[in-house]
């Protein structure tokens, strides 16, 4: 990033929006796109600082189920597969550990990274990235790329000792095959958000994810906008 930018990302998010931001204990904001941050956080009250992890991180504030926790001295991984976008992290996060990664149920498959003029689209699910074409989402260009799995990152990056008090998964039409896959017996959650797109609350524990995840001594315990949200009980 150069200079001008570095300086506007600072003045920006790091000296202008705290003055205006959580000046009362009954006004949060939410950095979340559909209010994640704020739906979790009565479930994480006692872990502060806590750890999380964020995979599809896409930016350090913009639509961020982890911001609001960083800004309360919490830190984690962010993991996110399109070159150069975790350079504001790196600004504006820096006690964060941040990698570079496409997330797959399996490591070692060539992917190809859809990347669209929104950001917050780009994936490296086929179907995915055709229903953004056909609602005339504007595709920049395709990048080629190696799968790692969830389990591998955290054997190379979490921190010994610590446990992962929120993870937050947003892979844009993979969340599920990653969840299902994951190596949950070394790597548990207290909290985990992942998106359900066109689920309701009601019709949720039909879905092979969430009773994979009951089986495991998760709950549900929300539903916003696309997201759901388990605890460990």
């Amino acid at each position: 990033m150069t200079w001008r930018q570095t300086m506007a990302l600072r003045l920006r998010f790091q000296w202008w929006a705290p003055l205006r931001l959580n000046r009362h204990s009954s006004f949060y904001a939410s950095h979340s796109q559909f209010g994640e941050d704020m739906a979790v956080r009565p479930l994480l009250e006692e872990c502060s600082p806590g750890f999380y992890v964020d995979a599809g991180a896409h930016h350090p504030v913009y639509y961020s189920n982890t911001y609001h926790f960083y800004r309360r001295g919490w830190q984690g991984i962010n993991i996110e597969a399109l070159p150069g976008a975790l350079s504001p992290f790196q600004i504006l996060r820096p006690r964060d550990i941040n990698v570079q990664a496409a997330l797959a149920a399996r490591s070692g498959e060539a992917l190809n990274f859809y990347v669209f003029a929104q950001a917050a689209l780009n994936t490296c699910n086929v179907q995915a990235a055709e229903q953004a074409r056909s609602r005339g989402e504007k595709l920049l260009r395709t990048i080629p790329l190696q799968s790692r799995t969830l389990a591998e990152i955290l054997d190379q990056h979490l921190p010994p000792g610590r446990r992962i008090d929120l993870l937050s998964m947003d892979i844009e039409g993979q969340d599920e095959e990653i969840l299902l896959s994951h190596d949950w017996r070394r790597y548990p959650a207290r909290v985990v958000i992942f998106e359900a797109p066109e689920q309701k609350l009601e019709t949720a524990p039909d879905l092979p994810v969430v009773r994979h995840l009951q089986g495991l001594g998760y709950r549900l315990a929300a539903a916003t906008g696309p997201s759901l949200i388990m605890a460990r009980r």
